[in-house]
């Protein structure tokens, strides 16, 4: 009994970590000529590029989060959600900071909470948002409208040097996870029309939008409990396979 109130704790400071991600990101107003500043920040130095450390995980959205630092100390980030299933770059954002601990203080450590991260290299970064975007347009997904801005900061990144495999899809088709917030009844028209009924599989959540997160932790693992404690992405990562719950789990057929 202990531990499934643990357990549910856990669950509830997930979601508000999320929950407060969500807002900072909605109070991100972009000033004009934002969006300039990022394309000039391109050829900044790389400060750092934060990896999602499930990012191999089945139904897992990967975060990307690439910073440049400017010689006048301003960083500049962008973000992306990226779904290897068959959606690509589902969002993308890019803001310009006056500093560090303003960078620190507004995005980076709600990122941090929201979601364990790894620090990793721009080329492998590069590879994921790139692969995914064109395994999704061979899909009839294009990636979110802010990336063509975003994609700014990936500038210099080599993809062909990494030779991690970036497993997209699921058993070599694709494969959708309905998140809280998606148009299914879109995206599986979508998948139906580009690759046919069973040649893709889905989940979709079918009971209270409220225990969503429920559902979804079920495949969490635990996470970091200190930005510090976050590790080096090694140069070859062994790929993580996760158990599907069988209640939830559709055939596309």
């Amino acid at each position: 009994m202990a531990q499934n109130q643990k357990k549910r704790q856990q669950s509830l400071e997930r979601k508000k970590a999320k929950r407060k991600q969500k807002k900072q990101t909605q109070r991100a107003v972009v000033t004009p000529g934002e969006a300039a500043q990022i394309k000039g920040a391109a050829n900044w130095p790389i400060e750092e590029v934060l990896l999602s450390r499930d990012w191999q995980k089945d139904m897992e959205i990967v975060q990307v989060l690439v910073a440049r630092q400017s010689p006048s100390g301003k960083i500049a980030i962008a973000v992306f959600l990226v779904d290897l299933g068959c959606l690509g770059v589902k969002n993308a954002m890019y803001r310009i900071f006056p500093d560090w601990l303003s960078y620190k203080e507004q995005l980076r450590d709600s990122i941090i909470e929201s979601q364990p991260m790894l620090k990793a290299d721009l080329n492998l970064a590069a590879k994921i948002v790139l692969e995914a975007i064109a395994y999704a347009n061979s899909l009839g997904f294009n990636p979110h409208r802010d990336y063509g801005v975003a994609s700014a900061l990936l500038n210099g990144a080599d993809p062909d040097v990494v030779d991690t495999v970036i497993r997209l899809g699921r058993d070599g088709k694709p494969f959708f996870f309905a998140g809280p917030y998606d148009n299914s009844r879109l995206i599986l028209h979508k998948l139906e029309k580009a690759v046919g009924l069973g040649n893709f599989d889905y989940v979709a959540f079918t009971g209270d939008p409220a225990d969503f997160d429920d559902a979804f932790d079920e495949f969490d693992n635990d996470e970091l409990d200190d930005e510090e404690d976050i590790p080096m992405l090694p140069e070859s990562q062994p790929k993580v396979y996760s158990p599907i719950n069988p209640y939830i789990t559709k055939k596309g057929q």
